[in-house]
């Protein structure tokens, strides 16, 4: 049986219920788990895809969206786009026309949360979803082959984009037929009109203003296989979004774009991230554990089988793949799978699920713990 995600927050069901709902949590916020059974509306006057909060790209590729129950990850509904040609490039759309409450002009992600009314800016560094995909993809170490475009703004600006700009965090997805885990962090892979083997700083605050995060100041991101070739028709999965705080001190200079699968067919896990471009001769050590990494420190983490990764590749090519079969996880709900560069006393973590009943709240509160 395919783990699950037990949701700890409340899910949003109309527009009007996430401007104003409440959360409990202050460390996390629930961007969307479709649970409402329909595509929330940005233009209640318009037609085509543009009407809805997600839609597929226009003109990029064609087919339909909808909320669906055939496939969950928590819960019972996901959201499916199916493409019937064309490349697949899907969307959160949120620019507004005609809506009460808004003016016509792209807003920020945050006002979409369930709670935006106990959002707090200044605190969220991570977004996270889980998507499932069709057929046909394989991961080779070094390239990428999806990417997540996001663009920011300074805080009393218009637009899209002013005062911010367009990045795009690189990953390297396989089909395997399971729900995949995709963690963004602040620490993009690449700009618009930037050489592709430039190395980007951390965009912590893009704008500059220390009050505001990276995804305080987003508006709008996409979701994109800009050169693959699917089979039509292609169902795509997603299911929920989700933005929250990691509290602990992660190594997002070295380790970002991190994301994990578990397929309990062959007992495999995969992970994969992107490293630095001007360290391609780095390796990176990765361990396990079935406790919190971050809470016991990285010696009290097992080394994984195989667990030492060197780069694949050069340069831009900076992908980076770990995959398992090796760690026995009978009787477990989850692992958690640490990742540090050689040269430094960081790491970062992502939680798997591996079984029945898995639960993935927000962070603890950092210890003192790292490397000891």
């Amino acid at each position: 049986m395919r783990p699950r995600l037990i949701t700890v927050v409340a899910s949003a069901s109309a527009l009007g219920m996430a401007l104003g709902a409440t959360h409990a949590l202050a460390q996390s916020y629930v961007l969307d788990d479709f649970e409402s059974g329909s595509i929330r509306i940005v233009q209640p006057n318009t037609s085509g895809p543009n009407k809805y909060l997600w839609n597929l790209y226009n003109g990029v590729g064609s087919g339909n969206t909808s909320i669906t129950t055939a496939e969950s990850y928590s819960g019972s509904h996901s959201l499916r786009s199916t493409l019937t040609s064309g490349n697949w490039q899907f969307q959160f759309y949120s620019y507004t026309e005609g809506q009460s409450g808004f003016s016509n002009d792209w807003q920020f992600m945050r006002r979409f949360v369930t709670n935006p009314s106990s959002y707090q800016t200044g605190k969220v560094n991570r977004m996270r979803f889980w998507i499932k995909l069709p057929p046909g993809l394989s991961a080779s170490g070094g390239d990428h082959n999806f990417e997540l475009g996001t663009y920011v703004r300074c805080s009393s600006c218009s637009g899209a984009e002013t005062g911010g700009g367009h990045f795009y965090h690189f990953y390297n997805f396989a089909s395997t037929g399971e729900w995949e885990q995709v963690i963004v962090d602040t620490h993009p892979d690449h700009e618009r009109g930037a050489s592709g083997n430039s190395e980007l700083p951390d965009q912590l605050h893009p704008s500059g203003e220390q009050n505001y995060t990276y995804f305080d100041l987003m508006t709008r991101f996409y979701l994109d296989f800009p050169y693959e070739d699917f089979r039509y028709p292609a169902d795509f999965y997603m299911d929920g979004f989700e933005l929250y705080v990691e509290p602990n001190p992660e190594n997002v200079d070295q380790v970002r774009s991190l994301h994990a699968v578990y397929v309990p067919d062959t007992n495999e896990i995969r992970v994969g991230w992107t490293r630095k471009k001007n360290e391609d001769n780095v390796r990176h050590e990765v361990r396990y554990s079935f406790s919190d990494i971050h809470a016991n420190g990285w010696n009290s983490a097992t080394s994984a089988p195989n667990g030492v990764v060197s780069p694949p590749s050069s340069g831009g090519y900076n992908g980076m793949i770990y995959r398992t079969t090796g760690i026995d996880v009978s009787g477990r709900s989850q692992v958690y799978i640490a990742i540090k560069p050689q040269n430094s006393n960081l790491f970062r973590q992502i939680v798997v699920p591996v079984g029945e009943g898995a639960s993935i709240s927000p962070p603890k509160a950092p210890t003192a713990l790292q490397v000891q």
